[in-house]
């Protein structure tokens, strides 16, 4: 997911929609698979459900954020008409 913060805004020539969101995303994921682990360890499935949640919000998060980012391409450009020559082929 990280790399995908990197390489979309890059590849495509555009801005991440929101830093903010990226930051928000990292936090909950960070949180829920750092509270599953220690759920696994304790043996405490509810709690494991709940950071389960935690992580899956970081999840969604990250989802709106990279769907808003490739909105932001103007309409009518193709994708393989942004990325380099080398990547799209020679056709």
């Amino acid at each position: 997911m990280g790399a995908m913060y990197q390489l979309v805004p890059v590849a495509l020539e555009t801005r991440l929609h929101s830093e903010r969101l990226a930051r928000w995303h990292f936090v909950a994921h960070l949180v829920g698979v750092a509270g599953m682990v220690v759920m696994f360890w304790t043996w405490n499935m509810k709690q494991v459900g709940h950071f389960g949640s935690v992580f899956a919000l970081g999840v969604g998060l990250f989802v709106v954020n990279l769907v808003k980012t490739l909105r932001t391409i103007r309409a009518g450009t193709s994708l393989r008409s942004r990325l380099p020559p080398r990547w799209a082929g020679s056709r």
